[in-house]
């Protein structure tokens, strides 16, 4: 089971030890300090400071002096009559981005709120083409009675929903699906964003993204706009919607290199924090000025961004709103309450500018 980092030792052993209870391992009383400080590999003040945690969120009752720590029966009761386990499944590159990170950690705890246990699952989406056998296989390893996806392929959403209930965010999700989701649409939003920078007066617009599996070429090159006038551009116009197969980065810095050199784009879009790093470095290293010679824009929030410089203009996801929807979800019984469109809220900083042939 792998779980996202919390952000102290005694938060990580809290969980560790909530889990333990709710999994039947502890049903009276824990073991004594000692114990657990040598079980976890942590000191005894470590240990002090989880179990005020674990008693803070009602899984203990109030210490006695001298005696083992008792588990609350109230607690291991709803856990034993009612048993629900969640399986999040989340993509390698979602895996790297920290407000990703902080979002699915929130929704964990939204769901252990409710006395069930979480077990989060990296899966390649995209390298799995027929998921049935292999999200079986994960359904059956956690006892999972729901799933939730994060950026998910069609298919995967498909195969899941005949398995069990099911709550998307974002990924291949329509509105005919017989599951709870929401999201945004990419077309709208991407159109928005192009037109915004054809407005400004960029005709070499590049976009450049990893996934193969999501149908965004497709919805990129969809938008007339895209990427600018056809005689301003330095080859075909699917030659600026640019996939990098591998993400390295050693790959993705020579990708900016022969592109730059190829194409002379003056606006790049990026979907991912750390690529958004490497054409930062790759900039710097070139001597390209942001935003004087290149606008940038990232279609997702990086929670680095406002630390470079200048600081990125990106898209920021309700992820409130997708908490509280979640929450329903789970308040429902786990019904299928269909699809929620959200909007996208354009954060414009530095990073944007006009064409580099407007300035006088």
């Amino acid at each position: 089971m792998r779980k996202l980092p919390l952000k102290t030792k005694a938060e990580q052993l809290a969980r560790m030890i909530e889990e333990m209870i709710q999994a039947g391992e502890w049903t009276e009383t824990l073991p004594g300090m000692e114990v657990l400080a040598k079980k976890y590999s942590v000191n005894p003040k470590t240990v002090q400071r989880a179990l005020r945690l674990v008693e803070q969120n009602g899984w203990l009752l109030p210490s006695e002096r001298r005696k083992a720590r008792k588990i609350n029966p109230s607690r291991r009761q709803v856990k034993a009559g009612n048993r629900k386990s969640l399986l999040m499944l989340y993509s390698g590159i979602d895996a790297k981005d920290l407000v990703v990170g902080t979002v699915l950690q929130q929704m964990s705890d939204r769901w252990m709120r409710h006395g069930t246990a979480v077990n989060m699952e990296q899966v390649d989406f995209a390298y799995h083409k027929e998921p049935s056998k292999y999200l079986r296989r994960l359904v059956e390893r956690h006892s999972a009675d729901a799933i939730l996806f994060y950026n998910a392929s069609r298919r995967w959403i498909e195969v899941g929903m005949n398995m069990l209930p099911v709550f998307c965010c974002g990924g291949g999700i329509t509105d005919s699906m017989k599951i709870t989701s929401m999201g945004f649409r990419f077309s709208s939003q991407i159109a928005w964003l192009i037109q915004k920078l054809n407005s400004m007066g960029h005709e070499r617009i590049m976009f450049s993204y990893t996934d193969p599996d999501r149908g965004i070429r497709e919805e990129v090159l969809s938008v007339d706009a895209f990427p600018g006038k056809q005689e301003n551009l330095r080859g075909r116009r699917s030659d600026y919607c640019v996939r990098v197969a591998e993400d390295l980065p050693d790959v993705w810095s020579g990708m900016w290199e022969r592109e730059f050199t190829r194409l002379q784009p003056t606006a790049v879009i990026v979907m991912e924090g750390h690529h958004l790093l490497s054409l930062y470095a790759f900039c710097a290293k070139r001597g390209i000025r942001i935003p004087q010679d290149l606008s940038v824009v990232s279609l997702v929030e990086f929670e680095g961004g406002n630390w470079l410089e200048p600081a990125i203009t990106y898209a920021q996801f309700p992820y409130a709103k997708m908490l509280n929807y979640f929450e329903k979800w789970i308040r429902s019984g786990l019904k299928p309450l269909g699809y929620r469109e959200v909007s996208m809220k354009w954060m414009e900083t530095g990073s944007l500018g006009a064409a580099p042939r407007q300035r006088s």
